[in-house]
């Protein structure tokens, strides 16, 4: 029975440093009973990096070429400088590389079911 509650004290402490380490990302709940999240990623690197190749769970999901002015909205439509797909809830991996050397990025983002959340890629 301690080790349950060491074990959920251990998860809930993980999942507050995920959140207070991002704290740019926005999370809205969806009204549909949606199986999947909605999840848009943008970047302020890519003056710096070059185009980005945005992975998310090892599959390629599309390239950023410019920077963004301001955050886009939840769901805002793929463009040159912003991504968004459709995830199974769950952590998702993304992992970014620019087309200048040693511009690799990667984080995990939590999506939830029938949400939506914009994150910088970081």
């Amino acid at each position: 029975m301690k080790i349950k509650k060491l074990y959920i004290i251990v998860v809930a402490l993980f999942l507050l440093f995920q959140i207070s380490c991002n704290k740019e990302t926005l999370v809205e709940s969806g009204t549909s009973g949606s199986e999947l999240g909605t999840l848009t990623l943008y970047s302020d690197r890519t003056l710096f990096c070059g185009s980005l190749s945005v992975y998310v769970d090892d599959r390629l999901v599309g390239k950023l070429m410019t920077n963004v002015s301001s955050t886009p909205s939840c769901g805002a439509p793929t463009s040159a400088s912003a991504i968004t797909i459709k995830v199974k809830e769950g952590f998702q991996y993304v992992k970014t590389t620019g087309s200048k050397s040693a511009c690799v990025m990667s984080n995990r983002i939590w999506v939830g079911k029938g949400q939506c959340v914009v994150s910088p890629i970081q």
